[in-house]
């Protein structure tokens, strides 16, 4: 009797578990309850079930077969699971049968079996940590197989289980206290795809709970990494899974985890630094998988999916936190989930070094005995670069940029071949440190096709040449090209440059759309950033020698695109990728 009292309270809370909060603009449909805290959906008419489990100190004990519900186990006494029989009964004239198999500690997955066979092990106080099951044939075309697991310290929070996914862990040492199994028909299962995930975190451990349908996995504003995370897609009748890799510190990419698996490592307090998240089989030809990570020191960055990177690379930057969604085919990305925007229009970030653009004979021309020598030098020179002065067919062209901080990249590479001929100071700032201009000399096979203002034609951030076909591709990073149709207002360039906190010194290069459906990269300018509400950039003009600020919204009515680049540090640039 105080089982069954129990058993009912379970019952009312589990239910009260498993409501999902659809979220708008999503179809991930839970299974359908029932009133007065009921199991949910109806059981199969006609079909029971029965079975054992070995218990530890207990030994061998009959599973509890009552309201459609088959239950193997205990619960509130910490006791494990080591083995499950479960057989199916009442199934004649369909062919097909139930099968499952179980994760053991020490061992991992062992075989399935069929209805009727033992899985765990016997005598070896072995826990079971994870489950999966599956109708077979005729069977699994009528009816669905629901099953939910008690595990250590999580309790029932995982909810019911479907479409052979993993109920329990994997890789957490958690071991299973109690599993339920019940067989519904089809049509009452209201079965929808739902992902669930959950994370485990620097100094917290595992998340008790598994997030699902966009909810945020793990932690922000704490600076805490995340180490390891497992994914699933439940309540599937489709074909397929989801699969998943991890960046991790000292590691990199690890091979891909599958359907629960866990991605990441365990006790070694090493961060994850990006991951890839896709589906497979028929899932894949009907959902598309988004997610977008919290990245420290950008914060949440931007959507992507399909097993495409979310993170950065080479950075040394922790994951803090994760979202994840499954939208139909032909469905619109998530865009600001649960109220949090995007901090970056990026999904992924990678260093990229600056390769020298010409062989010795260059830089030995210019005077300096290595690559290392001559670039010192220009960082030297350009630490508080504002005046460019180029020697150019044999007159100076100068402009006027603030190159301080990212955009000094810029420069220095475009110098990467040049003679410092030397420096001198040509006024004051208002806080009186000096304007200087530095005088440069080319030598090298491209110079012909340098163009007025400094910036080789075919050099690092002349984007055709260099920096898209020949960086961005050998290191297999992309960009995102972002349309402007017949221009953007200002109010619209204001909107996307705060959206993705990007700074003045960030590099803009606009394209023109081809008649082949590529894009020709025609112009590089520096955002100059906002001011009194409008947002300009630093472009180089003809008329005037040199550089100056214009609007942006003038120069979006000029070109189809544009991409947007950081550059970081004297070395690297970082380009960002969806």
């Amino acid at each position: 009797m105080r089982r069954e009292l129990i058993s009912r309270i379970l019952s009312v809370v589990l239910a009260g578990a498993l409501t999902v909060q659809l979220i708008p603009g999503f179809s991930s449909p839970a299974f359908a309850e029932e009133n007065e805290g009921e199991e949910v959906s109806e059981v199969a008419e006609g079909i029971t079930l029965s079975g054992t489990g070995h218990v530890q100190d207990y030994g061998d004990i009959e599973g509890e077969y009552k309201d459609g519900v088959l239950r193997i186990g205990t619960q509130g006494e910490s006791k494990r699971l080591e083995n499950i029989c479960i057989s199916i009964n009442g199934t004649d004239g369909l062919t097909g049968t139930l099968r499952y198999r179980v994760h053991v500690q020490n061992i991992g997955w062992q075989d399935w079996v069929e209805s009727g066979s033992v899985a765990g092990t016997s005598g070896q106080a072995l826990r079971l940590e994870g489950i999966q099951m599956e109708l077979t044939g005729e069977l699994a075309e009528k009816y669905v197989v629901l099953y939910s697991v008690h595990i250590q310290d999580y309790g029932d929070a995982q909810g019911w289980i479907t479409g052979g996914m993993i109920a329990g862990t994997s890789g957490e040492s958690k071991r299973l206290e109690e599993l339920r199994v019940k067989i519904v028909p089809k049509e009452e299962a209201n079965i929808g795809p739902t992902v669930i995930y959950h994370v485990h975190r620097q100094d917290y451990g595992w998340e008790s709970d598994w997030k699902r349908d966009g909810q945020v996995s793990g932690t922000t504003g704490q600076s805490k990494r995340l180490e390891a995370i497992n994914v699933s897609v439940i309540n599937t009748d489709f074909t397929g899974g989801v699969r998943y890799k991890t960046h991790v510190q000292d590691i990199g990419w690890q091979d891909w985890a599958t359907n629960g698996d866990l991605s990441g490592t365990s006790g070694q307090s090493k961060r994850l630094e990006a991951i890839k998240i896709e589906l497979t089989g028929e899932l894949s030809e009907n959902y598309n998988i988004y997610y977008r990570v919290h990245a420290e020191g950008y914060g949440w960055l931007d959507w992507t999916s399909n097993g495409k990177e979310a993170g950065t690379e080479g950075l040394g930057r922790r994951l803090e936190a994760i979202q994840i969604v499954l939208v139909g085919k032909g469905e619109s990305e998530p865009g600001d989930l649960n109220g949090i925007k995007s901090a970056y229009p990026f999904a992924f970030y990678s260093s990229v070094s600056a390769v020298p653009l010409v062989d010795k004979s260059a830089y030995r021309s210019a005077g300096y005995s290595s690559a290392q020598e001559f670039r010192a030098a220009i960082i030297r020179n350009c630490e508080r670069l504002e005046y460019v002065g180029y020697l150019h067919s044999g007159h100076w062209v100068t402009g006027y940029i603030d190159c301080t901080g990212s955009t000094a990249i810029a420069f220095r590479d475009a110098l990467k071949t040049a003679k410092i001929n030397g420096t001198s100071d040509v006024g004051t700032r208002a806080d009186g440190t000096p304007v200087r201009t530095v005088s440069v000399t080319y030598y090298d096979k491209y110079s012909d096709g340098r163009d007025s203002y400094g910036f080789y034609r075919n050099g690092i951030f002349s984007v055709n040449s260099f920096f898209l076909n020949k960086m961005v591709k050998w290191r297999g990073i992309s960009y995102v090209p972002q349309p402007v149709g017949d221009g953007w207002s200002n109010d619209e360039w204001v909107e996307y440059l705060s959206k993705y906190n990007f700074q003045a010194g960030d590099v803009i290069i606009w394209y023109y759309d081809t008649s082949s459906g590529g894009k020709s990269f025609q112009h590089m300018t520096i955002y100059a950033g906002i001011e009194d509400g409008i947002a300009y950039e630093w472009t180089a003009s003809s008329a005037y020698n040199g550089y100056v600020k214009c609007p942006l919204s003038s120069r979006s009515t000029i070109f189809d695109g544009f991409a947007m680049f950081r550059a970081t540090n004297d070395n690297e640039a970082i380009v960002g990728m969806n």
